[in-house]
């Protein structure tokens, strides 16, 4: 279908039908939610970047006044493999109860080899680590997540080009949502039935997933999300403390409210992958690039997610002459989390840097170097889908480039 020559809704001012609610206060976010009877769960956490749990005493927990029951996240003989993993949560009828019956938690560990730093695990790439960390299922803490050369590159990449080589790189930045992660979990007075108010992107996989680690029928579990308080890629399950929640409550046979608080959520709250990457990049004198090669790396954490759409590199511009690598540095650090377009900043940043070096050397605009190297819209998206962004990759960049600069204050 053409695009409308009169839109009804782009270009309009739409009302917030949350609006007002937010606004006033009126609205409900799940650290909002006091159910009667409820009580207040904290986590005790580890630590140690890598270690083995030796021994878990609760004995003095169970004697704190408010306390009403702990759940074991992690036990003896589990590894934890970053500062700040989950171990023990209890639950209290008052968050400073709750705060005292983890004081009274003690837990042993056998420390154990770790990596925190980049650079570190690059250095010993061959030696991996243990656990999570290494092991037969994945020898190394450092891996090859992408190779690619095109055709010719050696011979065309940078003959008769103007060329730059430079380090770029971006640290892993935490998640930090005004309302942190966290629920409020209920069950009905046979145990059989479970609802839950939780700070959740994904409503009914939130429900699915606790029904699923409770062994229970998924239709006995109602997950509710009246507002919350920002994701932005952080929040698709309930997750350890949101599993811990459930039990709790099962357990204290009361409704159990746990929410991360700030501390919490820096160091288990998820982050977005850091890069790091040198950046070969040459041109012609007049700003066309010519050729792009790039290595790179980045760490999740101590998950093992790419850490970059790698097929992305050089970002936006269709470069002829293209050579990629990239490595997963693993690390004893929270696992890394979506953030608003994965990938796709880490891609950016590395290509962009290089354009204005490039652009710096040959003495020529930086903004004109970009505009000159986008592709063209693609004819066939322009005819059958005009909207799409086949159809529009040139002029979404391109047709304001001619207006002069106004500002308007409404």
């Amino acid at each position: 279908m053409p695009w409308p020559q009169n839109t009804r809704v782009i270009g309009t001012k739409v009302p917030r039908l949350d609006g007002p609610d937010k606004a006033t206060g009126r609205a409900k976010y799940t650290f909002d939610i006091n159910r009667p009877g409820m009580l207040h769960a904290k986590i005790l956490r580890s630590p140690h970047a890598h270690a083995r749990i030796t021994g878990i005493n609760t004995a003095m927990c169970e004697q704190t006044p408010g306390f009403r029951a702990f759940h074991i996240i992690r036990d003896v003989n589990q590894e934890v493999n970053y500062a700040g993993a989950e171990v023990i949560a209890v639950a209290a009828d008052t968050e400073e109860h709750a705060d005292d019956c983890l004081r009274a938690i003690r837990i042993t560990y056998q420390e154990l080899p770790f990596r925190v730093k980049e650079e570190d695990a690059l250095r010993a790439a061959d030696q991996g680590l243990p656990g999570t960390m290494g092991g037969a299922g994945n020898p190394s803490n450092v891996t090859i997540a992408g190779t690619f050369q095109t055709d010719n590159f050696a011979a065309a990449a940078f003959q008769g080009a103007t060329v730059v080589e430079a380090s770029y790189s971006l640290p892993v930045i935490c998640h930090q949502c005004l309302e942190s992660r966290g629920l409020v979990a209920e069950w009905d007075a046979k145990l059989e039935n479970l609802t839950v108010w939780c700070s959740t992107q994904a409503v009914p996989g939130t429900a699915a997933a606790l029904a699923q680690n409770l062994k229970i029928p998924a239709t006995r579990v109602k997950c509710i999300t009246e507002y919350m308080g920002g994701g932005f890629g952080s929040k698709f399950g309930p997750e350890a403390h949101g599993f811990a929640a459930a039990q709790l409550a099962r357990k204290a046979r009361a409704p159990v409210k746990l929410m991360l608080d700030r501390a919490e959520e820096v160091s288990t709250g998820g982050m977005r992958p850091s890069v790091a990457g040198t950046v070969k990049i040459g041109g012609t004198a007049n700003g066309t690039i010519q050729g792009f090669e790039v290595d790179c790396y980045g760490s999740p954490g101590v998950g093992a997610g790419a850490t970059v759409n790698f097929n992305l590199l050089p970002y936006v511009y269709p470069v002829a002459n293209v050579k990629r690598r990239h490595r997963v540095v693993r690390l004893n650090a929270q696992t890394a989390k979506a953030m608003r377009a994965p990938g796709h900043p880490q891609n950016c940043y590395l290509t962009d840097s290089a354009v204005d070096d490039l652009a710096a050397r040959l003495n020529l605009n930086p903004l004109q170097v970009r505009l000159q190297n986008l592709p063209p819209n693609d004819p066939n998206a322009v005819r059958n889908a005009p909207t799409s962004w086949l159809a529009i990759r040139n002029t979404t960049y391109t047709r304001h480039r001619n207006r002069s600069p106004t500002v308007r204050l409404e």
